[in-house]
């Protein structure tokens, strides 16, 4: 019997997490855009503390525009937009992988009658993978390209 090469879904797989670590960073981006104002503010209070002292009227006016605030809002809600569209597409990377360990499985009775498998084969720099290569043992080859629905 040949053993399998590779494993079915496993460069998917990796895609979906690398998207869902970067739709992760980008939540964090979007708290820490809307956090700086804020502490900016309190910083610059703090700062001002000693001036007020000296000149009070410095206290009626902001230390941050309001205009900040918006674009700071406006950033975050860009950065977690972004965010939720890497999380979908890491569901439906994950979803892919599922159809290709699926179809894998059905596979494992081919390899058991001399077919020789091999999953996720590179096609060099950046240029994806094919899912599946069946030899048989006739020497012809198969390729195949997994999609799924759900």
């Amino acid at each position: 019997m040949a053993k399998p090469k590779g494993r079915a879904g496993r460069n998917i797989r990796l895609m979906a997490f690398s998207r869902r670590f970067k739709a992760v960073y980008s939540f964090i981006g979007a708290a820490g855009v809307i956090y700086i104002p804020f502490a900016l503010a309190k910083l610059i209070e703090a700062l001002q503390q000693p001036l007020l002292t000296i000149s009070p009227e410095l206290a009626d006016s902001p230390a941050i525009p309001p205009i900040i605030y918006v674009m700071a809002v406006v950033f975050a809600l860009c950065l977690v937009a972004n965010g939720v569209f890497l999380w979908k597409r890491a569901n439906h990377a994950d979803q892919g992988a599922r159809g290709e360990e699926d179809t894998a499985r059905a596979l494992n009775s081919l390899a058991d009658s001399g077919w020789q498998i091999e999953y996720g084969k590179r096609l060099g720099k950046g240029g994806g993978d094919i899912d599946i290569i069946c030899v048989s043992p006739n020497n012809k080859t198969y390729v195949i390209d997994v999609k799924c629905d759900n």
